[in-house]
């Protein structure tokens, strides 16, 4: 197994990071389906865990064998001779594809979910005034509540924030909290922070 990959976990943030940089790599004009197609292919020939530590991936995978990398790398493939370097480096394929689109999967998920929220890590000096809505998802048994919170831009990096009743009620930083989260991806580390936060005001609120 990979020296510097000891649990799930680990495994799992190393595929985190690398679909994370093939997309800061690829060329902006890609829309999503596009990087859903063009990353896991990139990765299957880059990435340094399928090249030199197939059996870490066999080992940790979150996805498995089944599904579109089965049906790629394992379904009607011969092995000659029963290889068995073949067949673990064919699963190998099967699982890194799978795991690879379920990140991006993840990934677009928090995109979705932040919306306009996600232009709060965005490298733009903004003017103060420029305001960002987000809205705040409570899951019940039998239905979703929506709430609208909204940022206004104050100063570099600082962001007031108004509740669903437009009042004020709290001053944050997004660039300093994610940079303290550094084993995190940004965008899922946003939103859980948003959703504390909105949560809070909400409890404060007794609205919960």
């Amino acid at each position: 197994m990979s020296n510097d990959i000891n649990s799930h976990s680990d495994y799992w943030k190393t595929v985190e990071r690398s679909v994370i940089n093939e997309i800061e790599e690829l060329d902006e004009e890609y829309d999503d389906h596009q990087i859903k197609r063009k990353v896991p292919d990139r990765l299957i020939d880059s990435s340094s865990l399928m090249i030199y530590s197939p059996r870490t991936v066999i080992y940790y995978t979150r996805e498995g064998f089944y599904g579109r990398g089965h049906d790629l790398y394992i379904m009607g493939n011969t092995f000659e001779d029963n290889d068995s370097n073949q067949m673990i480096h064919a699963l190998a394929l099967a699982a890194f594809y799978n795991d690879v689109h379920a990140v991006l999967e993840e990934l677009f998920e928090y995109q979705r979910d932040l919306g306009e929220a996600t232009n709060l890590l965005a490298n733009v000096t903004w003017s103060e005034g420029v305001e960002f809505e987000y809205e705040f998802k409570r899951e019940l048994l039998e239905e979703t509540l929506t709430y609208q919170f909204t940022f206004e831009h104050i100063a570099q990096g600082e962001w007031k924030m108004y509740d669903h009743h437009g009042d004020m009620f709290e001053v944050i930083s997004p660039e300093v909290h994610v940079e303290q989260k550094d084993d995190e991806i940004e965008l899922r580390s946003l939103k859980t922070w948003l959703d504390n936060i909105c949560y809070r005001r909400l409890n404060d609120l007794n609205e919960i």
